[in-house]
């Protein structure tokens, strides 16, 4: 998988590196968990995924379609993560239907 390296200035002048961030392929369906990103630099106003690999999940299953349906089989899918860790497998084994029910609940 490709991997990215990103470098953002902040306003201190001191440099941020993030490096190994895999590029994600438009043909793929991902699980992100999300911070909206408020300081003072050119990213203030964006989305990152929050906790870094820790937030970013591939999913595999049924047509890419099926989750934009309200009443999406949520469970169709499976979950891959891109490290080995605690909270990942966590997130694995609660699977999308519990995660879509806990969104529902923070809103």
């Amino acid at each position: 998988m490709a991997r990215l390296l990103s470098r953002t200035i902040r306003e201190d002048g001191k440099i941020e590196v993030i490096d190994d961030l895999p590029l994600l392929d438009k043909s793929k369906t991902y699980l992100m968990f999300l911070s909206k990103i408020n300081d003072n630099t050119e990213r203030n106003g964006k989305f990152q995924v929050t906790g870094g690999l820790q937030g970013l999940y591939e999913l595999a299953g049924s047509d890419r379609k099926l989750m934009k349906a309200p009443d999406a089989e949520l469970s169709n899918f499976s979950i891959s993560s891109f490290v080995d860790g605690e909270i990942n497998q966590k997130v694995i084994d609660a699977g999308l239907d519990t995660i879509a029910d806990l969104a529902k609940e923070s809103k």
